[in-house]
């Protein structure tokens, strides 16, 4: 449903745009409504957040066949 209504009112607001206003004017209105977007998102957004402990393996980045090819090349 929201698909359908903002795919008509996008299509007229464009129109309206195009025949009666300057170009400027969808900055006008989108610069507002991005602002307002982030600022909802940012404060209702729940990202989960997980601390995993990682660990790097040497001795297979020393053996790694990239490696070989960086040593033969040289």
């Amino acid at each position: 449903m929201v698909f359908a209504v903002g795919g008509i009112a996008g299509q007229l607001l464009g129109g309206l745009f195009f025949d009666h206003l300057s170009w400027r004017w969808a900055f006008f209105v989108n610069f507002p409504l991005a602002a307002l977007v982030m600022v909802v998102v940012g404060v209702n957004l729940q990202v989960p957040y997980r601390r995993a402990a990682h660990a790097i393996d040497y001795l297979a980045r020393r053996c790694s066949p990239a490696r070989w090819r960086a040593s033969w090349s040289s």
